[in-house]
């Protein structure tokens, strides 16, 4: 009994880290290496044990040098399944992939990488090792886009030939793209294909695709940037190398590559949501409602986050509500305005009603798909209704308790386990969000010590 009263413990008060790295082999081992098949009960078992320990776990903050040992742990595991994925070829990182380049150097490269991080735990204080390792991880993360020369999903594809007709001056939401799939999907779809990512990502990639000639890198910067962020917001702070060992979590993160290299525009929603909370932090809410409109103008899912930050808004500031929602409106707004002028009918049913019209996927990872695979019963719409009660006890306790951005983010997190788990459509991009969800609640977890909890609430 003591000893299992100790697993319970240390279960919570390392259930951030447990739930990120959980939560990252989930997806790196269901979707991204396990090939095409049906949802796994066991994922959503495990998934939900996370949305449960999210939903009953008090915030609390990890000791600052006990959470280094622990990155320094889940570093060592990611880096380790980056180099199993690679000896067991089946399960990397390519396997989907129709035309690969390079492969052959992936793994020495690796290596390197993993060589360079066993000298760093060695020689902890050499300063030139910490950023020799920054660097190659970094390039690792590029080189890996660069070897998957065409990942052999439709989401590249079409974007590939969206950002082409927007550099010949041509609107990408008036195509009517072939099926990809050649049938395999035409019952989830009504065998329509259309461009239906909103425009930013649109912007974003056609920028990588004339400066890069591939869209994909772009994607890859934004998490770099990831970290420029974290070290502008601990420099010449006590706890300044913990942005290096953030950077290394996120960037050797399996899942992470594997977004990029299929490029999905989620790759894109880290950077937005960090910049948010980070403006918040520091109490400039004109350039955090901004980034919060940019979130949302991603994907019509990110959107559920822009209320639990209203929430926030209003219990904390009150006063700038009503000019927190308008900036974060034009935030949103402004980057549709060009295809709102040009073709706001095709702009619409592209993106919101092409999605409200497809059906449930078996190979989603959620109740609802296992449901149907099993017994054969579509119950999309309870999953629907499931979904949004969810969010609403979300959005309700968030307004309820006034919390911190730290249980706000705990608690956002959990709603959207909690959504996706019964969505008709929820493959690894959905659960990502999560990903960094988690990640961030680790992050602000081993914030020094010295620092007050306080200071994370706007006052």
């Amino acid at each position: 009994m003591i000893f299992l009263n100790k697993i319970v413990k240390y279960i919570f008060d390392y259930s951030y880290a447990f739930i990120y790295i959980g939560i990252a082999i989930l997806l790196w081992d269901t979707f991204g290496m396990l090939g095409k098949s049906n949802p796994y009960p066991f994922a959503l078992i495990f998934l939900t044990f996370f949305a449960g320990l999210l939903l009953v776990k008090k915030p609390q903050k990890i000791l600052f040098f006990e959470g280094l040992t622990l990155m320094k742990g889940l570093i060592t595991i990611e880096i380790a399944m980056h180099i199993i994925a690679n000896f067991h070829r089946p399960h990397s990182n390519f396997q989907f992939a129709k035309e690969i380049r390079y492969e052959s150097f992936v793994l020495p490269f690796l290596l390197v990488v993993g060589l360079f991080w066993i000298l760093h735990l060695y020689k902890k204080e050499n300063r030139g090792l910490k950023f020799i390792l920054v660097a190659l991880s970094s390039l690792f993360l590029l080189f890996e886009v660069l070897v998957a020369s065409n990942p052999g999903i439709d989401t590249y594809h079409y974007m590939e030939v969206a950002t082409k007709e927007i550099i010949i001056h041509k609107n990408p939401y008036l195509i009517k793209f072939g099926d990809y799939y050649n049938g395999e999907f035409k019952d989830v779809y009504g065998g329509q294909y259309v461009f239906n990512y909103w425009p930013i990502s649109l912007y974003l990639c056609t920028f990588s695709k004339l400066v890069f000639s591939d869209v994909r890198f772009i994607m890859v910067i934004f998490q770099l940037l990831i970290g420029f962020v974290l070290l502008t917001i601990t420099y010449r702070k006590r706890y300044s190398q913990v942005w290096l060992y953030f950077l290394l979590l996120w960037i050797m993160n399996p899942v992470v590559a594997f977004v990029n290299i299929q490029s999905w525009v989620d790759a894109f929603a880290p950077l937005y949501l960090l910049l948010t909370i980070v403006f918040l932090q520091k109490k400039n809410l004109t350039l955090s409602a901004i980034t919060l409109g940019l979130l949302a103008s991603i994907k019509l899912y990110y959107c559920f986050t822009v209320p639990f930050v209203f929430i926030f808004i209003w219990n904390h500031q009150r006063p700038e509500f009503l000019r927190y929602v308008l900036i974060t409106f034009f935030g949103f707004i402004v980057t549709f305005i060009p295809f709102l002028a040009l073709s706001p009918n095709e702009l619409f049913n592209n993106t919101v009603i092409y999605f409200t019209k497809s059906k449930l996927r078996l190979e989603s990872l959620s109740y609802i798909a296992y449901i149907k695979w099993i017994v054969n019963i579509d119950l999309s719409r309870i999953g629907l209704l499931l979904s949004i009660l969810f969010l609403f006890f979300g959005y309700a306790k968030a307004f309820l308790k006034k919390m911190k951005l730290f249980e706000l983010i705990q608690v956002m997190n959990f709603s959207y386990l909690a959504f996706f788990l019964f969505s008709k459509q929820a493959f690894c991009n959905y659960y990502y969000y999560n990903l960094f969800l988690s990640f961030l609640l680790l992050y602000y977890s081993m914030r020094n010590e010295a620092e007050s909890e306080s200071k994370i609430v706007v006052n």
